[in-house]
């Protein structure tokens, strides 16, 4: 419930890192797509270690993230999203191995903030002896619309899973 909270409360009042999603196979029926300013980042420190540069396992940021969308009924009550997230993710020099997993969300809201929906999903990113890599995450989003209203009424965030400790290190540096 405590995730949920977090989520909800960055949602409402501390902006988008990147917007504007896709082409939808019909205009003006996707929902509205960022992602979460202060989730969009995640920077791994070894367990127990100061957070300082040589104690970082991995850094992993959204860079982009896309819709596209079309109706599953004659009625348009119902809105089938393709969202596709981009992402890099970055060796740091205290991780071992080529293996990182992580939670990220896609989180969909109304105008007003609201969340309707939260769904987490896992990570898992070999790096396969590269110090990068790009990776892109497609997840299916169902929208069910009030009568008269389409998908540009909703909005759909995305953004890492992050604790508390990684929410206040993204916020603190992210003024420096």
């Amino acid at each position: 419930m405590k995730r949920l909270t977090m989520a909800a409360a960055a949602l409402a009042g501390l902006g988008v890192l990147a917007g504007c999603g896709g082409i939808p196979k019909e205009r003006g029926i996707c929902p509205r797509v960022a992602i979460l300013a202060d989730a969009g980042k995640i920077t791994k420190f070894r367990p127990g270690a100061p957070e300082t540069p040589e104690n970082v396992e991995f850094v992993a940021q959204m860079r982009e993230i896309k819709i596209t969308c079309k109706y599953n009924d004659q009625l348009h009550t119902e809105l089938e999203g393709d969202v596709h997230v981009t992402m890099v993710l970055e060796k740091g020099p205290a991780m071992r191995g080529d293996v990182v997993e992580l939670p990220y969300f896609i989180s969909v809201t109304d105008r007003r903030g609201i969340v309707l929906n939260k769904r987490e999903f896992p990570l898992r990113i070999n790096f396969s002896g590269n110090r990068a890599v790009e990776h892109t995450e497609r997840s299916w989003q169902y929208y069910r619309l009030r009568r008269g209203y389409s998908g540009i009424e909703y909005e759909t965030w995305a953004g890492f899973q992050l604790d508390d400790r990684q929410l206040e290190y993204n916020r603190r540096t992210a003024s420096q």
